[in-house]
């Protein structure tokens, strides 16, 4: 039991520190840039370093977050309702040979802008996963937070993190992200 939750729980806290020191490192000057408005057709894309713990296989994986999607619309200031998805690629080696997994979410979501660099979103949908052709999917969940550290215009850069869980047969599988992303207001 405590060896599933340090399993579960170290990659979180590991991608945490990673965020947190990203945004310490982000110049001051950010602050007087552009501020964009948050109204109709918003786009997002965005990649990075993925984490992938799938419980039916013997350990968790370092790979690709992405290339993640949101596409949607703004229907207030602060709350944009869109398509999202999100999810890692990570190769695993099995006593049958090496293999490939992705694994993620996809569905509708909805992203908050707590502040004017601060975004959050979360979302309820389908999820998962793909070893070389086989395929299973289930409930999924997406929740994420970004820091806008450029912007101009209608355009901006962020870094943030994802966490995607697919609540599949015959396991769950954990999907962590650290990510760099644009995108469009």
């Amino acid at each position: 039991m405590v060896r599933h939750w340090v399993r579960s729980v170290a990659p979180v806290s590991i991608l945490g520190g990673l965020l947190l020191s990203a945004l310490l490192v982000v110049p001051s000057a950010a602050s007087a840039q552009q501020q964009p408005e948050h109204s109709g057709f918003t786009l997002m894309l965005n990649i990075g370093a993925g984490l992938q713990d799938d419980g039916a296989l013997p350990e968790s994986q370092v790979g690709l977050a992405g290339l993640n999607l949101g596409i949607g619309g703004f229907v207030s200031e602060r709350v944009a309702i869109w398509f999202r998805a999100s999810g890692t690629n990570a190769a695993y080696s099995t006593p049958q040979g090496d293999v490939t997994q992705v694994s993620g979410f996809g569905g509708p979501a909805v992203q908050y802008w707590a502040t004017e660099r601060v975004a959050l979103e979360g979302g309820v949908g389908i999820g998962f996963w793909d070893i070389e052709g086989t395929n299973e999917g289930g409930l999924g969940l997406m929740l994420g937070a970004s820091y806008v550290f450029w912007t101009n215009g209608g355009h901006s850069l962020f870094v943030g993190a994802e966490y995607a869980p697919a609540f599949t047969d015959p396991e769950t599988i954990h999907n962590y992200g650290l990510v760099f992303g644009w995108q469009l207001n």
